[in-house]
């Protein structure tokens, strides 16, 4: 607590990185869940290899001794999409979980914003390692995923989100350009 004798912030690293040329896959966008059994999961990554997830110790904050297994659990399979599926969130939820993710590409603006194709699909599981699944059944590590948000209306690529438990619901927040008007807006929407 601020205020409190030994408060204070120390850099300890990463929790887990990725080099070039090594890893087919980015350790970026990085979520946290915690398990009905109490253990701590962080999910990661982006293109190429898709989404990855990792078991975290829960003391030290740093991938768990125990389990040291990169379980990918979701990827882009078909050539169009170029593997562009980044920014998982992951959240439980009356038992099952479920898997959010950012499909094909963000941030072009100005004349260039018809070229934001940003979207969010999600899959579900009863094990944190899954196999998360679409509403009709394909795996999300074989190209599944079910279609949440794409663009409407004057909202252009909404993405980039996170599933979290409010005070009385599940809320999803998301960001957006918005078409009307200023194409170089950037707003937030549950």
């Amino acid at each position: 607590m601020p205020g409190t004798a030994g408060y204070g912030w120390t850099d300890k690293g990463h929790v887990f990185h990725t080099k070039d040329g090594v890893d087919a896959y980015n350790a970026i966008d990085a979520d946290l869940v915690c398990t009905k059994e109490g253990e701590l999961w962080m999910a990661f990554g982006s293109f190429g290899l898709g989404i990855q997830l990792i078991k975290l110790d829960e003391k030290t904050g740093y991938q768990a001794e125990d389990d040291k297994t990169v379980n990918n659990i979701a990827r882009r399979t078909s050539k169009a999409s170029g593997g562009a599926e980044e920014g998982p969130s992951l959240i439980e939820h009356n038992g099952p979980y479920f898997l959010f993710t950012a499909w094909d590409y963000c941030c072009h603006q100005k004349d260039e914003i018809e070229q934001t194709t940003y979207k969010t699909a999600y899959g579900r599981t009863d094990q944190i390692t899954g196999p998360y699944k679409d509403r009709a059944g394909y795996s999300m590590l074989n190209g599944g995923g079910t279609l949440l948000l794409e663009r409407y209306g004057r909202y252009v690529g909404p993405g980039g989100g996170e599933a979290f438990q409010d005070l009385n619901r599940v809320r999803f927040v998301h960001h957006y350009y918005d078409n009307a008007g200023d194409s170089r807006y950037q707003g937030l929407r549950q």
